[in-house]
């Protein structure tokens, strides 16, 4: 399963994006991943990601080899995911590159 927690934080003016893939049932730990944003103070509306990497180059480092095209694909689905059908189809997405790619494999060795 895929969970999105979006957070703001008034006091320092940060938001954070935590994406987490439930994947016991496939033999293979969780997997969590963060993104933090900033609001810049000399521009009304606008934000630096202060984390130190974007969530795509964050997926694919925990899944090597993987064309970075499949991982910005999936980022996509995430940022448009509002509501459980939209949340569904990019669990739908990732769970398409992890059977594609057999990232499971790792976990029946």
């Amino acid at each position: 399963m895929l969970s999105v927690t979006n957070s703001y934080y008034p006091i320092t003016q940060t938001y954070e994006q935590t994406v987490t893939l439930d994947l016991t049932e496939y033999g293979l730990p969780n997997q969590v991943f963060r993104t933090t944003w900033k609001l810049t103070p000399d521009k009304p509306y606008t934000a630096m990601m202060t984390s130190k990497k974007p969530l795509a180059e964050q997926f694919s480092e925990a899944y090597p080899g993987i064309p970075m095209d499949e991982w910005e694909s999936l980022v996509y689905s995430i940022d448009d995911a509002h509501d459980i059908t939209s949340m569904e189809e990019a669990w739908t997405a990732f769970l398409d590159i992890y059977f594609r790619y057999d990232l499971g494999e790792e976990a029946d060795d």
